[in-house]
């Protein structure tokens, strides 16, 4: 099992810092501040302010990206662990998707500023896709419209239309009777 954050001190007093695995970057706020040295600040002032910081979660996966890294932390094992088909898990683990550029650790919110971005992009382009798979409105106009929209929309006609004509035949019988 990874350790949650692991700080190392090189014999220069340089330090680096590693969450689950993944260093943060040169550019991090905790680096910036301090100049990468524990001669700027004590250990345990630097541990103190890398707990109060967050773990980001990542990025939902909608679709494969090159902007995305996969991230995984092995979790221990259990040789109790059974999951439900009865096989036990060979790998336990937690997985995450993470930016390029994901700060892994950050101050404020639900997700570093680079996932959010990532997040709120992805989503968008998420969203208009599931539109194009919709019907258009009735009385959308045809140069503004999606051919697939509009040929979905024709589609719901065609089977209202049906419907009504199955109806309206079902009733003629009813009155000829």
């Amino acid at each position: 099992m990874l350790p949650e954050f692991e700080l190392m001190i090189d014999d220069s007093l340089g330090f680096t810092i590693s969450v689950y695995g993944w260093l943060l970057s040169e550019d991090h706020e905790i680096h910036t501040t301090n100049l990468r040295s524990v001669c700027n600040i004590t250990v345990s002032e630097l541990l103190r302010n890398i707990n109060s910081l967050h773990i980001c979660p990542g990025v939902e996966l909608f679709e494969l990206s090159r902007n995305i890294v996969h991230h995984l932390i092995p979790k221990s094992i259990d040789p109790l662990f059974i999951d439900n088909d009865g096989d036990v898990n060979s790998f336990p683990h937690k997985e995450y998707w993470r930016t390029h550029s994901c700060t892994v650790l950050f101050e404020h919110g639900e997700q570093c500023s680079s996932c959010y971005q990532y997040s709120h992009r992805s989503e968008l382009i998420h969203k208009a896709k599931e539109k194009l798979n919709e019907p258009a409105h009735l009385f959308s106009p045809v140069s503004q419209t999606a051919p697939q929209r509009i040929k979905l929309t024709l589609q719901m006609q065609w089977l209202k239309c049906a419907e009504l004509l199955g109806r309206g035949s079902h009733f003629l019988h009813l009155t000829h009777l």
